[in-house]
């Protein structure tokens, strides 16, 4: 939705379109778009010979699932509900109000939303993670007030610039996703994985990952 110019904003104006842009930029909501390619994907393996030697590649674990609209709204709004807006949905945002909000949006989405990639594959697309629940490590300044005739304090502003700020220096956590390799040459085969590798006249085995980063 958009926001009429001279308009009054309320909090569910913000919340709307924050949630709006959420489940546009996933890409596993409902359903994986067209644009998440199979090696991110639960089920893909490949395989390759080279002679007498065979190797197939399967995902271990760490595949982010499908979500759906409905999932992502019931963790925005049980979110914003501990931390006291979903009551002041319908009030008009005071400039206090707008910081805090702002702050607290910028939490959910750095704890929700990830860019996956995978050695497998240049592509890279923004899925959202139901799973994550660390809100605790990017805790908003609260500030929220009712009175709008009581403008946001230097600290106050100051407080909600450290905090995004924060986000910009610390865009890129990662997670390792596992792989597996199975090979076989001739009667003999097996697999692994770990992150350590062995190897002999007629097998060996090793691992390899995707990467997580997160994206505010």
């Amino acid at each position: 939705m958009a926001i009429a110019a001279n308009n009054q904003i309320t909090y569910q104006d913000i919340i709307s379109l924050a949630l709006g842009k959420i489940t546009a930029l996933a890409q596993n909501v409902n359903s994986y778009s067209g644009s998440v390619p199979a090696q991110m994907r639960p089920g893909w393996s490949t395989s390759f010979s080279n002679g007498n030697a065979n190797c197939t590649i399967s995902y271990n674990s760490g595949i982010i699932p499908e979500t759906s609209v409905q999932e992502i709204t019931e963790q925005f709004n049980s979110y914003l509900s501990t931390k006291g807006v979903s009551s002041r949905q319908n009030q008009v945002l005071t400039a206090v109000g707008l910081l805090n909000l702002l702050n607290v949006i910028a939490a959910f989405i750095k704890t929700k939303l990830y860019i996956v990639t995978s050695y497998k594959t240049s592509t890279k697309v923004i899925m959202y993670n139901a799973g994550a629940t660390d809100f605790d490590s990017y805790s908003a300044p609260v500030v929220l007030t009712d009175d709008p005739n009581t403008p946001p304090t230097s600290q106050q502003i100051q407080d909600s610039i450290n905090f995004l700020e924060f986000f910009d220096r610390n865009r890129l956590n990662t997670r390792i996703i596992k792989y597996t390799y199975n090979y076989s040459c001739c009667s003999s085969s097996s697999s692994s994985s770990s992150s350590s590798s062995s190897s002999s006249s007629s097998s060996s085995s090793s691992s390899s990952f995707i990467a997580y980063m997160s994206l505010e």
